[in-house]
């Protein structure tokens, strides 16, 4: 989900506010098997990519795809950097920032 481009994002979400949309009217729509595949990681897509409450898209740096390969070079500042205090604050503080915005975007 990380390297999924803006516009698959978009398009993802409007095939899902399509369906609400359908839901909502109680429109019968059958679809095939290949349409509720569709819908379905479409769905996937837009769990991953776009806040719950506000519909807003997640920054890449945030979403939860994201967290591990984000998280590597505060892991390496923290093996690799001598232990002094600033340092020590200064890794601390990068790994807060990092946990905290993607707490606050998911």
């Amino acid at each position: 989900m990380f390297f999924l481009p803006h516009s698959k994002i978009v398009h993802a979400k409007k095939l899902i506010d399509e369906q609400k949309e359908r839901e909502r009217t109680h429109e019968q729509v059958f679809m095939t098997q290949k349409e509720v595949k569709e819908i379905r990681n479409a769905q996937h897509i837009v769990d991953a990519s776009v806040h719950p409450d506000s519909g807003e898209f997640i920054p890449r740096v945030f979403r939860l795809s994201s967290y591990a390969p984000t998280s590597i070079p505060t892991l390496f500042g923290f093996l690799l950097t001598k232990p002094t205090t600033f340092n020590i604050m200064f890794w601390q503080w990068a790994n807060q920032t990092l946990n905290a915005g993607v707490n606050y975007s998911n």
